[in-house]
């Protein structure tokens, strides 16, 4: 679920000067009934004096441990205002991407069933009692396919997409690409004062590519004891995500060159994104019409031998 509306308006509000307590239900009025409660139950914490991050752990349902996490550290920083406005960035983005992930593997399904129904079909392995229903399962995923953008659950097919793309040959790139984009987002603890080892601790469990996941392990170690980050990821990141983050670390603006490859790597996994699905849309339209004229030559089949014969 995306919060990108709550998160502006929330950043608005601190930076016109209304406190955490005052300013959470009224950046939650134009969100769920359950979200305005529990931003209400967090104001009533932060009134007896609870800190923010201790207030929101009862939202954690609807806002995920990375988001509290920022939220943590843009209080403890002095941040939050920039903190909630970056988070309402960020949601945006997920948001536009999750409807494509949503299409990928919305696709990648509806062609498994077909393929899996026209090999019964061939092979005779389904009855001809079977046929009527598999016209109407053939208008269901037809209709699946069409309101694909439509549907509510784009958030968790974001991450299915992307484990399902490890595996499938010439989809890795998408695996990566968000990795990268993920690894990007470092930027946001650092900007709030946060260690790199720390940084790096927070952002790994949501790292899809287990290989760069690992790696990463293995930095957190490394880093703590002085080395950058850059020399211990050197065999995993591509050379425009190494040279820019070298050139952050000899700058002293790894941030700022962070959120650049942000950016570039985005920018990609959208464009491959919508590659693979505007493949897909149509061979998955041609695989339900083809599932379609087998159900209709089976139906005619079965009508004609069930007629008289004339002799």
């Amino acid at each position: 679920m995306t919060q990108a509306r709550f998160f502006y308006q929330w950043a608005a509000l601190l930076e016109a000067g209304f406190s955490p307590a005052q300013s959470l239900p009224m950046a939650a009025r134009t969100e769920s009934q359950a979200f305005q409660r529990q931003m209400q139950q967090a104001a009533q914490y932060i009134d007896r004096g609870a800190s923010l991050s201790t207030a929101l752990q009862q939202a954690k349902r609807t806002l995920s441990p990375w988001e509290l996490s920022l939220l943590e550290l843009g209080e403890t920083s002095g941040a939050l205002a920039t903190i909630s406005r970056r988070l309402g960035e960020l949601n945006e983005v997920y948001q536009r991407r999750s409807r494509l992930y949503s299409a990928l593997v919305v696709c990648l399904i509806i062609f498994a069933v077909v393929l899996l129904i026209g090999l019964g079909l061939l092979l005779g392995g389904l009855g001809q009692g079977a046929t009527p229903f598999l016209g109407l399962v053939g208008v269901g995923l037809l209709a699946l396919l069409l309101g694909q953008n439509h549907l509510p659950w784009g958030d968790r097919l974001a991450a299915v997409g992307a484990q399902i793309g490890g595996y499938i040959p010439g989809l890795q790139g998408l695996t990566q690409a968000r990795s990268l984009v993920i690894l990007a987002e470092l930027s946001l603890p650092l900007d709030c004062g946060l260690s790199v080892p720390a940084g790096v601790r927070l952002v790994i469990p949501r790292i899809p590519d287990p290989a760069l996941a690992q790696a990463l392990r293995r930095a957190e170690r490394q880093t703590s004891q002085g080395a950058a980050l850059s020399a211990c990821l050197a065999k995993q990141l591509p050379a425009p995500a190494l040279q820019l983050m070298r050139t952050g670390e000899e700058t002293g603006t790894l941030p700022a060159m962070l959120v650049k490859l942000g950016d570039y790597y985005e920018q990609e996994l959208e464009r491959q994104l919508k590659q693979v699905v505007g493949i897909l849309q149509p061979l998955t339209l041609l695989a339900i019409g083809a599932m379609v004229l087998l159900t209709g030559v089976g139906l005619v089949r079965s009508l004609l031998g069930n007629l008289p014969s004339s002799g």
